[in-house]
């Protein structure tokens, strides 16, 4: 999220320096009104940032990596990213990524890169999982393995709930065949083993968006921001209170319901929270410190707390 790691970078960096932070910023990098934020943080820095220059064009435009002795701080997209790298940064300049880390910022390169970390115990942090096409031989020996009775979840190389698809096991094997209408790449990117028995907060699957600022590699100095947001999926089966008086619960294999996102027979699809779709009227997102509280109050003290250690 650029708005976030825009606004931390300037209070970590912009504090600490006895002259201005100079950002050059490459707008034509993000969608409109992104970088909105960070430019009203650098307003008002009362003059510890300020802006040296705004990319808005498109290929031929002047980049903040043609001359990187004019900014501090350069805030831009990935290739833009890289260039300014190979252009030799002098100690102090700060760029907006890390090389490398797309080796975890990729649906499929997460999975490759959790399974040589840590090869069968990767399944301890992530479900089993599948980079397609490579493991498509290894995938459908799961797929038989598991029976007919177990869901997978395909997931093409988008974000925010876009182009996942739950699907039982006949019908997952042959959409990882699939490839892009016109015969172009592969369609879905990952498999994985659907997870039973998630979690639902008042009857509404969900999922956590968290973000992690690293100000460098050697050594890793990571920090996890502590305004995490949760976001709510579709409302699942009847109001009949049977996953207790708010419905708090666990979701079984025989969840059942109409959404917006879409559901299969099974109702696995329901599962899914899109946050393109999400409605946010009926279900407002959640800070981190909200959901935390709340199943404390539901399922004891500690009980986010000794979640999240596991």
């Amino acid at each position: 999220m650029p708005v976030l790691l825009a606004l931390l970078l300037t209070l970590l960096c912009a504090t600490a320096r006895s002259s201005p932070l100079r950002f050059f910023i490459d707008a034509s990098a993000f969608a409109e009104g992104e970088t909105d934020l960070l430019l009203e943080a650098i307003a008002a820095s009362n003059g510890t940032a300020s802006v040296v220059g705004v990319s808005r064009g498109g290929f031929l435009a002047h980049k903040g990596w043609h001359n990187t002795s004019m900014w501090d701080m350069y805030w831009t997209g990935r290739e833009a990213c890289y260039r300014a790298f190979l252009s030799h940064l002098a100690p102090g300049q700060l760029v907006s990524c890390t090389p490398g880390s797309q080796a975890i910022t990729g649906k499929a390169s997460l999975v490759a890169t959790m399974k040589r970390a840590y090869g069968t115990a990767a399944s301890l942090f992530v479900p089993e999982s599948f980079v397609l096409p490579g493991d498509y031989l290894a995938f459908a020996r799961a797929v038989v393995a598991a029976g007919p009775a177990t869901p997978w979840v395909l997931k093409e190389d988008s974000h925010r709930g876009r182009g996942i698809a739950v699907l039982p096991p006949a019908a997952a094997l042959a959409a990882a065949r699939q490839r892009r209408p016109g015969g172009g790449a592969q369609r879905y990117v990952v498999a994985q083993r659907f997870v039973p028995g998630q979690l639902l907060v008042r009857r509404r699957p969900l999922y956590v968006r968290l973000w992690v600022l690293s100000l460098g590699t050697h050594p890793l100095r990571p920090y996890l921001f502590d305004g995490g947001v949760a976001v709510f999926g579709s409302r699942q089966g009847a109001d009949d209170g049977s996953n207790g008086d708010d419905g708090d619960g666990v979701a079984d294999g025989g969840l059942t319901g109409t959404s917006a996102q879409g559901a299969d027979a099974s109702g696995h699809q329901a599962m899914v929270v899109n946050l393109w779709q999400q409605d946010r009227a009926a279900a407002r997102p959640w800070s981190l410190r909200q959901l935390w509280d709340h199943l404390d109050s539901r399922f004891g003290a500690g009980a986010a707390t000794g979640a999240w250690a596991r």
